[in-house]
């Protein structure tokens, strides 16, 4: 309650700041490249004959990343450095499976957004048949101020729209980011934005809790300059693969009903056009 209204209060001295934030902050677009791709990976065993190895018809898994910015890759050199094409690479490293995936990310989309984003793309075959949907929101939710129950009621719909699934996906949600460790940001903006931030993150993970096949990723921000873009906003290609390599963790510890046929290797892998 006294962080809730800590945010209104400072409301009021933080609107200039926002405003003069909005005119001068550097504007960066979706990363270049292509949004999808497949990663092969080749999962080697040994055979029963002595000195002797096979090759193992690797299980594909499907990645599709929903949301903003984050699933844009803005920051990033290319989409292939990107956190829904990191986050598919880990996973291919830590399994020796195939990884389809493909990123989905409309810049400055609040929650409300995606869910219109999603309905649009309903019926879409490649989408339909994810296995992992990952969705990045909130920031933008934040900065528009959208009220706690439009928040929730469109987190609802969304989780709901995959959910109905006669085959549902596991659903992972990145937190809202501790916007108050955003170098952009100065004081006491940043700390009004942290207090917000940390509100619609605390709904979203008891959403998430209810929910089967769901999950929510805390996102951590660690000071360094280099894991931001120049933007001061977004990671950059390291943050966002220090990001990914978190994500893939989290993913294939807290969904095993995905890997339940999982056995430890050493793959190698290579990189193929979907």
């Amino acid at each position: 309650m006294l962080r809730r209204l800590s945010f209104w209060l400072l409301l009021p001295l933080v609107l200039p700041q926002a405003v003069w934030v909005k005119r001068t902050a550097l504007r960066f677009a979706a990363a270049p490249g292509l949004n999808k791709d497949t990663i092969t990976s080749t999962k080697i065993t040994s055979s029963d004959t002595p000195n002797t190895s096979v090759k193992v018809k690797p299980k594909t898994l499907k990645l599709v990343g929903f949301g903003d910015s984050i699933i844009a890759g803005v920051g990033a050199t290319d989409q292939k450095l990107g956190l829904v094409a990191q986050t598919a690479e880990a996973l291919a490293r830590r399994t020796g499976w195939n990884m389809q995936w493909h990123a989905i990310g409309e810049i400055g989309v609040d929650a409300k957004g995606l869910v219109k984003q999603l309905d649009a793309l309903q019926g879409a075959n490649q989408f339909e048949q994810a296995d992992i949907i990952l969705i990045s929101i909130g920031v933008n939710d934040v900065t528009s101020l959208t009220p706690t129950q439009s928040w929730q009621a469109a987190l609802e719909k969304v989780i709901q729209h995959f959910s109905s699934r006669p085959s549902p996906p596991a659903i992972v949600f990145c937190g809202v980011p501790p916007m108050q460790h955003f170098p952009l940001l100065p004081e006491p903006l940043k700390t009004a934005l942290g207090l917000r931030a940390r509100r619609l993150d605390s709904l979203l993970v008891k959403l998430t809790q209810t929910k089967p096949r769901c999950t929510h990723l805390p996102i951590t921000i660690s000071p360094e300059a280099e894991l931001f873009s120049a933007d001061g906003y977004h990671p950059s290609d390291q943050g966002y693969r220090d990001f990914a390599e978190r994500l893939s963790n989290h993913i294939f510890k807290s969904l095993p009903c995905l890997f339940s046929l999982f056995e430890e290797s050493s793959p190698t892998s290579t990189r193929e056009i979907a």
